[in-house]
């Protein structure tokens, strides 16, 4: 992808480090309350209100394959931006904003759900970094709209 550094923000989901590009989202923010939707798919956590919309917040544990661990003090809301809208990203916790450097695409052919949502792999100071592609994670936001 790039031999330069670009910027990440660095996220926690099961002790794993991921990352997502700083351009691709709006703010980070504590978790709020989350109504949930009934009837919606199991990824969709509920909405909630962030400073006048309804974002709809998505479990990235869930799109990762993981069990669901619910909301602890660490926890954080990734406010992305997604085909002109927001939508939040529960993650177990933030760390920094990083700027990761031997950025390589993601092998292909792997067929585990984390293999599905990372594009790339960085590099940091702590080891190697999945980056997150938001348009696979995300692509969930469409099928929210349909429950």
């Amino acid at each position: 992808m790039s031999a330069s550094k670009e910027q990440h923000v660095k996220l926690e989901v099961a002790g794993q480090r991921y990352a997502i590009r700083i351009d691709e989202i709006a703010e980070i923010i504590k978790p709020p309350h989350v109504t949930k939707i009934p009837g919606s798919k199991p990824h969709i956590l509920g909405v909630t209100n962030v400073r006048g919309n309804m974002v709809p917040i998505v479990s990235l544990r869930h799109q990762l394959g993981l069990e669901e661990n619910g909301f602890s003090s660490r926890s954080r809301i990734v406010v992305a931006r997604y085909r002109g809208e927001q939508v939040g990203i529960k993650v177990d916790g933030v760390s920094q904003v990083v700027r990761l450097d031997s950025i390589q695409p993601a092998e292909e052919g792997r067929t585990s759900r984390e293999g599905i949502a990372c594009e790339a792999i960085g590099h940091s100071d702590e080891g190697l970094v999945g980056i997150l592609s938001l348009s696979r994670i995300l692509e969930v936001q469409d099928e929210w709209r349909e429950s």
